[in-house]
């Protein structure tokens, strides 16, 4: 049932290494959960010998009513299901059970594409986009994999001398947060976009999160992205350069330095995810595929747990995104 953040982490630990996702981990979520105060941090676990439903999620409050809605932190997440299907049903009830005890109207979860817990989800399922990944174990030759464009860009990056530094000291940390504030500024990105830098600070408080930067010859931080790492699977989590970077091709050498960086600590993956949309033209889409020509598809979920609150709310509120499913927020 609803475990400490403590217990949860002894049996992330247990998972297989595929789904060891750091954005699943409890550590991720706690400090996620920073840039989101109104919601609370739960984790709910059955385990029986080699039996899991372990599910990381935020609750939070439909409104001002004493309705509750679950939902995924900032990246991915989802129930992961691990047994017998006899445990499998028993463990999913057990879990309705406590949603509808717990006054729960709706959940809506973004599903870890390498992970694949999707495949045991209990709810709907939309298919969202295509991303992208690095099969880092199997590689040989790094640079060799990509895509004659990419090789062209890191050689141009190094050529103009570009120089990838791995550090978290302030001000790289400083630097990153400036750099991305003005791209999802310039973007009107929404709310969900920015963060404080006390949220930074406790995000990069981990040994399994990593900040690099990219410093031209004249000592100016071009390019600055945020990855996680942990014992199977790497992640491209924010990025964020200049114009001057992006001529550069900063991006480029950074990606290509941390992920032989990963290959090196025995990583197997390196997900870099999908496009700004679900448009198979997305530019950004088209950057990632020259990288690799592996992909996954991005699945959401979601699931009614009291379908005539659910339906009387979204008829209240008729001017709501009723595209959306959680569409009062």
């Amino acid at each position: 049932m609803i475990v400490s953040m403590e217990k949860a982490i002894q049996i992330f630990e247990v998972l297989p290494e595929n789904l060891q996702s750091y954005y699943m981990h409890p550590s991720y979520i706690t400090r996620d959960a920073l840039n989101n105060k109104e919601l609370k941090v739960c984790f709910f676990v059955i385990q029986q010998e080699n039996n899991i439903f372990f599910h990381s999620f935020y609750l939070g409050n439909v409104l001002d009513t004493n309705l509750k809605d679950i939902l995924t932190p900032y990246g991915y997440g989802g129930p992961i299901i691990i047994g017998s299907e006899a445990f499998k049903e028993k463990a999913i009830n057990s879990y309705l059970a406590w949603c509808k005890k717990n006054n729960v109207l709706v959940e809506f979860i973004r599903f870890h594409p390498l992970a694949n817990t999707s495949e045991a989800y209990y709810g709907n399922l939309m298919l969202n986009r295509e991303t992208i990944y690095i099969d880092l174990e199997n590689s040989g030759d790094l640079i060799g994999s990509f895509s004659t464009r990419v090789r062209t860009a890191v050689k141009k990056a190094y050529k103009n001398n570009l120089k990838v530094i791995f550090s978290k000291e302030p001000f790289y940390l400083e630097a990153f947060i400036n750099l991305y504030k003005d791209l999802m500024l310039n973007k009107q990105a929404g709310s969900d976009y920015f963060f404080d830098a006390s949220y930074y600070k406790e995000l990069l408080n981990s040994n399994q999160t990593f900040l690099l930067s990219v410093i031209d010859t004249e000592g100016e931080i071009v390019a600055s992205s945020i990855f996680f790492m942990t014992n199977s699977m790497a992640e491209y989590h924010l990025s964020a350069s200049t114009i001057k970077g992006r001529n550069l091709c900063a991006t480029n050498i950074m990606i290509y330095e941390f992920a032989e960086f990963a290959k090196k600590n025995k990583v197997k993956s390196l997900y870099l995810g999908g496009g700004t949309d679900n448009s198979p033209e997305n530019s950004l889409l088209f950057f990632k595929k020259g990288f690799s020509v592996l992909s996954k598809n991005f699945y959401i979920g979601s699931y009614i747990h009291e379908p005539d609150k659910y339906n009387v709310l979204k008829r209240n509120m008729e001017d709501s995104d009723n595209r959306k499913v959680l569409f009062y927020r």
